[in-house]
């Protein structure tokens, strides 16, 4: 088993480079957040999520379509959370730890 670990920017990777990173993978994890201001959260890009997964997606077909192997895709998102561990973010109130 190998773990491969890239960080960067899913915009600034062009199609070649999604579909390198992906080919002979079993999955793909994708950890996506906005910054936590209000220009991050409302401002651009819009559709974060949704052109991440389209991006991700589509170099995956591409991958596919050559080995014929199908791979799985996990999503991880901020929702919005700063710093649960309650260090220096308030606590997170019981009704919101549990969902």
């Amino acid at each position: 088993t190998q773990l491969q670990i890239t960080e960067a920017a899913i915009s600034d990777l062009s199609k070649e480079d999604l579909q390198k990173q992906v080919e002979g993978c079993d999955a793909v994890v994708q950890t996506l957040g906005h910054n936590m201001t209000f220009k991050g959260m409302y401002g651009k890009p819009r559709k974060l999520v949704t052109d991440s997964i389209r991006r991700i997606t589509n170099a995956i077909e591409g991958t596919e379509a050559i080995n014929g192997k199908k791979m799985r895709v996990v999503l991880m998102g901020s929702d919005g959370v700063y710093h649960p561990d309650g260090t220096t973010d308030d606590k997170r109130p019981l009704s919101e730890r549990i969902v």
